[in-house]
């Protein structure tokens, strides 16, 4: 499971819920402090986020003005919002981030934003205070060379199809659904 590292900071025990609402007690696996992603390891052998495989793909190659979108748990269910790319670049410049206008809050931060077929661009990582709308995200390809480093038995070729593309919104948010995670840390 994939987050960002302030989201577990400073946690003694980790757990990941599922939609069904299950708690999974997991470590942390891999991090990477400069770019605050966290990779979590659910501690159960026999756990697995659905049947079959990851339905989106990463992709490297968002534009200006594309429209996206996130699915998140502010609260204790899934909710959605979406937006669009408002610049390739994140604070100050900052290439390893897109900043998007779109509505985020906390509870947000972790969570996928995919374009309109569905393909991973980004995590959402912090908000502009000073605005309503201003969100950044890390890039997929900061992303890509975090799961690059991890050991086997991740396949990051688990992340190189796209099974709903064409799919409408709401069943594209229906398949994602077994993928996208509460978690929930207690000091």
């Amino acid at each position: 499971a994939l987050t960002n590292l302030h989201v577990i900071k400073g946690g003694k025990k980790v757990f990941l819920f599922t939609k069904d609402g299950k708690a999974h007690k997991c470590e942390l696996a891999l991090t990477d402090k400069e770019n605050d992603l966290a990779v979590l390891k659910v501690l159960d052998s026999n756990f697995a986020f659905a049947k079959g495989m990851v339905p989106y793909k990463l992709d490297n190659k968002a534009q200006l003005a594309e429209r996206i979108f996130t699915l998140g748990y502010p609260k204790n269910e899934i909710v959605y919002n979406e937006g669009y790319i408002s610049s390739l670049n994140g604070k100050e410049g900052d290439s390893t981030k897109y900043q998007l206008e779109l509505p985020s809050s906390p509870g947000v931060s972790g969570a996928p934003v995919l374009d309109a077929n569905g393909n991973l661009v980004g995590i959402v990582n912090s908000k502009e205070s000073k605005s309503l709308g201003i969100t950044y995200a890390i890039k997929s390809k900061v992303v890509e060379n975090l799961l690059d480093s991890l050991q086997a038995p991740f396949s990051k070729s688990s992340l190189n199809s796209n099974s709903f593309g064409s799919r409408n919104r709401t069943s594209q948010i229906e398949a994602l659904n077994d993928f996208i995670f509460m978690v929930k840390v207690y000091k």
